[in-house]
């Protein structure tokens, strides 16, 4: 066996050697992998619950397991707006509880993309906690966003925007 053939074995030894010394760490980077292949470029559906198993992993991926007593929770929209720029919306009514903030924006110009801060505030003032989304685009590309708002308050609401894009935002409640 020549030299380059021995240094090549040599370190695919060592390797194998590493490996042995760090099954963890291991295990680990092989479970990215496996998951950041097989979920590029696929969109993932996720059930919202009120109470769910803990998680089991099959196979490299991790699987939320909901109970028998599951259900999904249902909205119904309250409020939406479509516009351009800056912008705060007029107040609308919620009643309370769990209400879900989805919003997109679009017309970045090509090359530069866009940044859009989009935000839930209360008409009296007060501060909500989880009420802002913050939408990056690259280029042209659209941009989406959602959060929900747990235990708000029951009164006036408005929506402030701050983009230089077009924007669409929907309010929805949960029933």
């Amino acid at each position: 066996m020549d030299k380059n053939a021995q240094g090549s074995v040599a370190k695919s030894n060592g390797f194998v050697e590493w490996v042995k010394h760090h099954p963890v760490i291991t295990i680990l980077i092989f479970i990215i992998l496996v998951v950041s292949f097989s979920s590029a470029g696929k969109e993932q559906k996720i059930k919202t619950t009120d109470k769910t198993e803990p998680s089991s992993i099959t196979e490299g991926v991790v699987q939320v397991i909901p109970t028998t007593t599951a259900r999904e929770l249902e909205y119904k929209e309250i409020f939406s707006q479509k516009g351009k720029g800056n912008s705060n919306t007029e107040s609308f009514a919620v009643s309370g509880g769990k209400i879900k903030v989805a919003a997109q924006t679009s017309g970045g110009m090509a090359g530069i993309g866009s940044y859009s801060g989009i935000e839930l505030k209360n008409d009296v003032g007060g501060f909500l906690s989880n009420a802002s989304l913050n939408i990056s685009t690259k280029g042209s590309e659209v941009g989406t966003g959602e959060t929900i708002i747990r235990d708000a308050e029951s009164g006036k609401y408005f929506i402030q925007v701050i983009s230089g894009v077009k924007w669409e935002v929907h309010v929805f409640e949960e029933k």
